[in-house]
C-alpha cells in the first residue's frame, strides 16, 4: 500500500474553520452538478455531444453511471483524457513547470519512493488549494468522511466482525501500514520549507489514505502506473463483468470496453479485479461483492508446522528443510475454494509430521509420495483438527450470518444512502457474508479430509475429485 496525506500550498495556512466546514459538508447532500460540468470541460465522455454516461444514485452500491443510450458490446462509453489523469507522471510535469503555483510542492511529492504516497500527497495538496485547483470540482464530490473502507473503521468493530476471518490480518496490515505513512509524511513536510505542516493533521492524512485505498487503481497499459482516475471511480463492480479501464495509448486517454450490451437507463459496470476475493474486497473498498460465483471465492490459510504437531517446538532441521521450499519458518500459504484446494496442503501436513529430515524432504517434493499409512492417518486427522478449531471461532453458522446479512442489507434499503445507521447495517452485512462464506469454504475442505480419511485414501494432484458426488 502506500501513504495519504494532506499539503499545503507554498506555506499558506488553512483557515481555523477548515475542520469546521468539513463537518459541515458531511451533513449536506452530495451535489454532482459541478463534476458533471467539469467533466464537459475537459472532455471526459465518448467523445460525443452529450456523452453516453450519466450519474445517479442507487439503494446498495451509493452513486454509479448508466447508460444514456442503448449501447453495444465493444463500445467505449468513457473516455478520460490523459490530462485528468492523477498519476506521478502529472507530478513530475507540474514539479518541473517553474511558473505552476504547485511546482515546489511537486518537487517534493516526486522524491517520494512510494507511488501510492506520492498521489496522496498531491491529493491533499489540490484540496488544501480549493478552486484554485483544476481537479476541486473532482475533489468536492469524494467523501468528506473518507469512505466506509477499514482504515475508517473503529478498531472495536474490526475485533468483533473480522478476527475469527482472513481478512483481520489484511486489515491489520493496511493499519499499520497507514499509521507508518503518516509519521513519514509528517516527518517529511515538517523538515521541508514552504508547506505547511498544518495541512497534514492525522485525520486528514487518514483521510487521504481511505479515499485513495478504495480509488488508486492500476493501469496495464500505461506501464502499470498507479493512477486516480475522475468519474471513472463513479463506475461500480460486478463480478461476472470482465470490462476494466486501461490506457489507450493511441487515444491518450484512459478508456472503457464494454464486454456486453446495455440498455439505455441501465447501470454500466466494470470489474473491480478479476479473481480477487470476498476479504480482498471487504478490505480494499468496504464491501463484499453480494454476485460473487461461490465456487470461485477463496480462503487462505497460513499453517504453521506447530500447529499440526500440537507442540511449540520443532526439530532443529525442520526449518531448513522447508527454507529450500520456499517456505520460511516452517509456515505455508494455502488456498481454499469451496469445491476444491491445494494438494500443496496435504504435502505440508505429511512433511510437518515427518521423522526426519529426509522423509519431511521426501513430502515436500512430490505430492503423491505417501511416506507411509500412519504418517497419512496423522496428516489428515491433523488438518481436520486444524479446520475445527478454525471453525470454532465463528460466532454463528453460516446460515445464520445469511439470514444475518440479508436482514442487515434489507434494512439499510430503506435508509438514505449516506446515512450513518445504513452505512453501519451494510458494513456489518459485507462482514456476515464474508464469514459465511469462509465458514462453508473451510468446512467443505474439512468434510473432504474426514471422507478421505474414512477411505483410508490420500490421493495426490489436486483434490477436487473429493468434492464430486
Amino acid at each position: 500500500m502506500a501513504v495519504r496525506v494532506r499539503a499545503g500550498v507554498h506555506g499558506r495556512r488553512l483557515p481555523a474553520v477548515a475542520a469546521k466546514e468539513r463537518r459541515r459538508r458531511l451533513k449536506q447532500p452530495l451535489d454532482l452538478r459541478r463534476l458533471r460540468e467539469w467533466a464537459e470541460e475537459i472532455s471526459i465522455g465518448d467523445g460525443t455531444v452529450g456523452g453516453a454516461l450519466q450519474d445517479k444514485q442507487f439503494s446498495l452500491e451509493g452513486r454509479g453511471l448508466i447508460a444514456t443510450r442503448d449501447l453495444k458490446r465493444g463500445d467505449r462509453p468513457l473516455r478520460i483524457p490523459r490530462s485528468a489523469i492523477i498519476d506521478r507522471d502529472m507530478i513530475t510535469r507540474i514539479a518541473q513547470d517553474p511558473s505552476n503555483p504547485s511546482c515546489s510542492a511537486c518537487a517534493l511529492f516526486r522524491e517520494i519512493p512510494d507511488e501510492f504516497t506520492a498521489l496522496a500527497c498531491f491529493l491533499l495538496h489540490e484540496r488544501s488549494r480549493g478552486a484554485d485547483s483544476m481537479w476541486s470540482s473532482y475533489i468536492e464530490t469524494l467523501p468528506q468522511d473518507g469512505g466506509d473502507t477499514v482504515l475508517m473503521w473503529p478498531q472495536s468493530f474490526i475485533d468483533e466482525n473480522l478476527s475469527c476471518t482472513e481478512a483481520y490480518a489484511q486489515a491489520m496490515e493496511l493499519r499499520e501500514q497507514c499509521d507508518l505513512s503518516i509519521k513519514f509524511v509528517s516527518k517529511l513536510i515538517e523538515n521541508s520549507l514552504g508547506i505547511s505542516s498544518e495541512a497534514y493533521t492525522p485525520e486528514d492524512m487518514r483521510w487521504a489514505l481511505s479515499i485513495c485505498l478504495s480509488r488508486v487503481v492500476r493501469l496495464p497499459g500505461l506501464d502499470d502506473t498507479l493512477a486516480i482516475i475522475p468519474w471513472a471511480d463513479l463506475l461500480n463492480h460486478r463480478s461476472s463483468v470482465s470490462s476494466h479501464i486501461d490506457y489507450d495509448q493511441g487515444l491518450d486517454a484512459v478508456t472503457l470496453t464494454l464486454d456486453r450490451d446495455y440498455k439505455s437507463g441501465s447501470q454500466v459496470f466494470a470489474s473491480y479485479g478479476i479473481g480477487r476475493c470476498s476479504s480482498e474486497f471487504l478490505v480494499s473498498y468496504g464491501f463484499v461483492p453480494v454476485d460473487s460465483d461461490a465456487a470461485l471465492d477463496r480462503v487462505s490459510i497460513s499453517l504453521d508446522a506447530r500447529d499440526l504437531q500440537g507442540e511449540n517446538t520443532k526439530p532443529p532441521w525442520m526449518d531448513g528443510v522447508f527454507s529450500e521450499f520456499g517456505m520460511q519458518n516452517s509456515i505455508g500459504v494455502f488456498q481454499l475454494r469451496l469445491k476444491e484446494y491445494e494438494s500443496r496442503i496435504i504435502q505440508f501436513a505429511r512433511a510437518s509430521l515427518a521423522s526426519n529430515d529426509k522423509d519431511c524432504r521426501r513430502a515436500l517434493q512430490d505430492p503423491s509420495v505417501s511416506l507411509d499409512a500412519a504418517n497419512d492417518e496423522a496428516a489428515l486427522s491433523a488438518l481436520v483438527k486444524y479446520l475445527s478449531q478454525r471453525l470454532d471461532l465463528f460466532p454463528r453458522t453460516a446460515t445464520e450470518e445469511e439470514k444475518r446479512a440479508a436482514d442487515f442489507l434489507s434494512r439499510a434499503a430503506g435508509m438514505d444512502i449516506d446515512n450513518e445507521k445504513a452505512r453501519i447495517l451494510r458494513r456489518a452485512a459485507y462482514c456476515s457474508l464474508l464469514r459465511m462464506r469462509e465458514i462453508r469454504i473451510l468446512s467443505a475442505t474439512q468434510s473432504a479430509l474426514l471422507a478421505a480419511k474414512k477411505q483410508a485414501t490420500v490421493p495426490g494432484g489436486v483434490f477436487r475429485a473429493l468434492f464430486q458426488g
